[in-house]
């Protein structure tokens, strides 16, 4: 395959995955093109200069990488990631938030985001894979959206399940397993009895960024009784709790492997070898 063509393999499955939700993936870029065909793919998490470095060890040693991925945004990527928050507005108003209250957090949102990315230096893994002439893609929230879709089926019927049921089929996906046998297990938040169901949950994998902490009340108010998430801050946790809400936390490198394994997977099955590194936790599954 072409560099262009996995970049629009990505963009394809994420907007299959919700074509409500979005058709621009400003978080998902080339950033070091090439035009000779990609046999073996370098795939991570956060790829920096030290993996981009790692690489070319690798191919010095005979591995014949022809182009790097990184599933966090960088460069242009990074930049331009605030503009995946109206994806959470979107999903907060299909939870029934009000559409003015949705449109003024999300505002906020992006705004606040933009200023701090805007401040950090993202270049420098674009920069050191040009210098090494190592090709370089981020694909972000096209991926995301791999995510939160097999979430959405994965507790699809189980809102009269306890939490903890399911925090039980959550730590048997296998890249939560792998994850918990590193240290960092799926878990529950909240105040949570053994009886605490499932009710009404918000999957909360895509988005971009970390959603601001006044929506969980309006979200409670819609009736949400529970977050779905990769990870959430200390801040976030404590504003869940004051508004009654509970949170299943999967697992941030877990859930990135998901989509980054559901997408792979489509790419070895056009011929692309995918090497694993990063925080990517790389599992085979049969694709769809």
């Amino acid at each position: 395959m072409k560099l262009k063509q996995i970049y629009e393999l990505a963009l394809e499955m994420g907007r299959k995955a919700d074509p409500d939700l979005a058709d621009n993936f400003p978080d998902c870029q080339i950033l070091n093109p090439m035009e000779s065909e990609v046999n073996t793919l370098y795939a991570g998490i956060d790829i920096g200069v030290g993996e981009l470095l790692l690489v070319d060890r690798l191919n010095q040693s005979g591995y014949g990488v022809d182009a790097v991925l990184s599933h966090h945004p960088q460069a242009k990527g990074y930049y331009l990631m605030s503009e995946v928050g109206r994806i959470q507005q979107q999903t907060w108003i299909r939870y029934g938030v009000d559409r003015k209250v949705a449109h003024r957090l999300a505002d906020k949102m992006i705004k606040e985001y933009w200023l701090e990315a805007a401040s950090a230096n993202g270049l420098r893994a674009r920069d050191a894979a040009r210098q090494l002439k190592l090709p370089l893609l981020c694909l972000h929230t096209a991926v995301d959206n791999l995510v939160q879709d097999f979430f959405l089926d994965f507790l699809r019927g189980k809102d009269n399940s306890s939490l903890i049921e399911v925090l039980d089929l959550v730590q048997k996906i296998e890249e939560c397993g792998r994850s918990a046998a590193d240290g960092v297990k799926a878990h529950l938040a909240g105040k949570i009895s053994k009886d605490t169901k499932l009710g009404c949950h918000m999957v909360d994998m895509t988005g971009g960024m970390d959603p601001p902490m006044e929506i969980f009340g309006h979200l409670k108010k819609a009736g949400v009784d529970t977050m779905v998430g990769m990870h959430y801050g200390l801040e976030h946790l404590k504003a869940m709790e004051s508004c009654g809400m509970a949170a299943v936390i999967c697992g941030h490198m877990a859930c990135d492997s998901l989509g980054l394994n559901i997408f792979c997977d489509q790419l070895q099955a056009k011929g692309v070898k995918v090497i694993a590194g990063a925080g990517f936790y790389r599992v085979e599954r049969k694709p769809k």
